[in-house]
């Protein structure tokens, strides 16, 4: 999939705008979803001396909470069950990524996509990935270079995610990484009717009315 051009991501960010404005009356969502095998992903023998990737533990609670400051996001990692990889220097996480392993669904976007994402077994779905400026130098790309290591213990083959479509950095980042466009999805809800538009790559966009996406249907 081609990147969008600038008046169209100019246009999503005024349908994100206009969503926040309307009370709940109007919600829109755009994400690309991406994947890649684990064998596809960059990968990352050495990391800087002052950093240390590893799971989170719950000791790592106290600098999360200051890494986010954001309780309540705090609160629903720590208690989701996910795996937190997480890169610290001088005991301070510096960028994290989570991780939810198949067999799961990942439903934490679904007021706003309209769907539930079913993780199969052998796949994970990586969220709420963030740290330094984001690029695929800082802290969190060196997260993802010891992300295929982690996966082969896990017995994971496939990992998902999903990008905003009005952020072409991050999914170039992404790119970067290994990481490839399998598909997006467009979301309107209008008060109780809601819409909703899925385009796997190499197919055209097509009403979805399920409730859940199986990531086994897209073209890893």
């Amino acid at each position: 999939m081609k990147e969008q051009p600038r008046w169209v991501r100019l246009g999503l960010r005024l349908l994100n705008a206009l969503g926040a404005r309307s009370g709940g009356l109007f919600t829109y969502g755009a994400v690309e979803l991406m994947a890649a095998r684990g064998d596809q992903l960059r990968r990352l023998s050495r990391i800087p001396r002052a950093f240390s990737v590893r799971p989170a533990v719950p000791e790592d609670e106290p600098s999360l909470g200051s890494f986010l400051d954001d309780a309540a996001t705090t609160a629903q990692l720590v208690s989701s069950g996910d795996v937190g990889l997480l890169a610290l220097a001088d005991g301070q996480v510096r960028a994290m990524e989570w991780v939810r392993l198949g067999p799961a669904e990942y439903d934490w976007d679904a007021s706003r996509l309209g769907l539930v994402f079913r993780v199969p077994p052998a796949y994970c779905w990586l969220h709420n990935g963030s740290g330094g400026d984001g690029s695929a130098l800082g802290p969190w790309a060196m997260i993802l270079g010891r992300l295929p290591a982690f996966l082969e213990e896990q017995g994971v083959e496939v990992a998902c995610l999903q990008v905003d479509c009005d952020n072409p950095y991050s999914v170039r980042c992404h790119e970067s990484l290994g990481f490839r466009k399998v598909g997006r999805v467009v979301a309107f809800r209008f008060g109780d009717r809601r819409f909703v538009w899925l385009r796997a790559v190499g197919e055209k966009w097509a009403r979805f009315r399920e409730s859940e996406l199986d990531l086994e249907r897209l073209p890893i």
